[in-house]
């Protein structure tokens, strides 16, 4: 969806619309390409990080921004590079990976839900149908390749099977909460969270496997995001409040701890069991002491930051809104927004050297191509012209006789300026 557009040239414009689509034009708007330096050209939901250096990164839209879809990117060094790997047009689709090969998805189509499963790393999915569109999901998340929970809207739906059927927790009794996040801790423990649209708690706890499920009466707090736990026994549970629940044995009880002050916890990742990261609303926050205090990083954003992950306590990677991708290696003292190294155009006429003192190469992408080189002074007085004769690769001028300084060089093909360039001449 285009948001404004700029002409800079009688034949060059740039386009820029939403989920930090760039696009640019070389020929007055006829044609478009993508011309963006963002690594990813959408804003990342979810990533998985694994052992071997493989990262599966869930956005919004393609290689080309703009038009919202579901798409799924892959890098192979831990998140140095991506590349666009697959879309899928469905509604409200969420997906989790137990390894670089296996995963599981869900998503809407017409009023029913679907379930799939890849073995080969998202190339191929198995789908079934696994209820009714009475349930918003809201994502999916799976313990191994059995034990697997979808949480929604007023309720949640468990497998022990890996997927081949899945039935409605509580025997089918509306949970009166909004379900946003949910996480194992082991095979049978599992944690969900969200808001709630009554009194009851909006932390509730499963101990066998996602089949039941009951309040966690002793968190008070409403509308959490994130249900977090790096080993069976420390977790963490935060969102829109300006503290993060923390427990050290499994969830059997929970201890509240104060946080920087504002926005929204979307995400937390431990590296070590002391050192941790928290990322949300344009803010990293950090703890060396496994949770107990929180500080604040000093990066400056307003777009949403969904996702973080360290490989160790000092190389870390955070991405979320308009292909937002921060990386650090020094413990978060200093974040680096990662971008591709942007694919000049090839030009239609080199000129070399420059700056130039007595002889001028000039050389041409398309010998073929008959057109005209125009030189003028940076006032606009025309001082010369070059004709480029069909089959002719290159020209040797001597500009010994023109006054030092800079010119601007037009190359017409057919009446029309199809490049621009710089000389200066010394």
């Amino acid at each position: 969806e285009g948001m404004a557009c700029s002409v800079i040239s009688e034949s060059k414009a740039i386009s820029v619309g939403i989920n930090g689509a760039t696009h640019l034009s070389c020929d007055k708007g006829a044609t478009w390409q993508c011309y963006s330096s963002r690594m990813i050209n959408s804003t990342v939901f979810q990533s998985w990080f694994f052992e071997d250096g493989k990262c599966i990164a869930h956005c919004d839209s393609g290689p080309g921004g703009g038009v919202s879809s579901e798409n799924l990117y892959k890098s192979e060094n831990s998140g140095e590079t991506w590349q666009y790997h697959n879309n899928y047009s469905q509604s409200e689709l969420s997906f989790d990976f137990i390894s670089g090969d296996t995963g599981f998805m869900v998503y809407k189509e017409f009023q029913s839900k679907i379930f799939a499963k890849t073995t080969d790393g998202g190339d191929t999915w198995n789908d079934e149908v696994v209820g009714s569109n009475n349930y918003i999901h809201t994502g999916i998340e799976f313990y191994n390749s059995q034990y697997g929970v979808i949480p929604a809207w007023y309720g949640l739906m468990y497998t022990d099977d890996g997927g081949e059927n899945w039935n409605v927790s509580n025997g089918g009794e509306v949970i009166d909460v909004w379900f946003k996040n949910v996480t194992f801790t082991n095979d049978q423990r599992v944690f969900a969270a969200g808001k709630n649209f009554d009194e009851q708690s909006a932390v509730w706890r499963s101990d066998d496997s996602g089949a039941n499920w009951s309040p966690v009466i002793e968190i008070d707090g409403d509308d959490f995001v994130v249900v977090y736990f790096y080993d069976e026994n420390h977790g963490f549970i935060a969102g829109y409040q300006n503290y993060i629940y923390h427990t050290n044995n499994g969830g059997n009880s929970w201890e509240k701890v104060s946080r920087p002050s504002g926005g929204v916890i979307l995400d937390i990742h431990f590296p070590t069991r002391e050192i941790g990261y928290a990322v949300g609303s344009g803010r990293i926050l950090k703890t060396t002491d496994g949770g107990e205090s929180w500080m604040r990083l000093p990066v400056n954003l307003v777009s949403n930051l969904n996702t973080v992950h360290f490989f160790d306590e000092n190389h870390g990677i955070v991405m979320g809104e308009n292909g937002i991708i921060l990386r650090t290696d020094n413990g978060g003292t200093t974040f680096i927004e990662e971008q591709p190294a942007i694919l000049s155009e090839p030009s239609l006429v080199t000129l070399f050297p420059n700056p130039v003192t007595d002889i001028l190469n000039i050389t041409f992408e398309d010998p073929m191509q008959p057109g005209e080189l125009i030189f003028y002074t940076t006032n606009g007085t025309e001082v010369m012209r070059r004709t480029h004769n069909p089959n002719v690769a290159g020209i040797i001028m001597n500009v010994q006789t023109m006054d030092a300084g800079a010119y601007v060089v037009q190359y017409v093909v057919d009446g029309e300026i199809v490049e621009t360039l710089k000389i200066v001449i010394l």
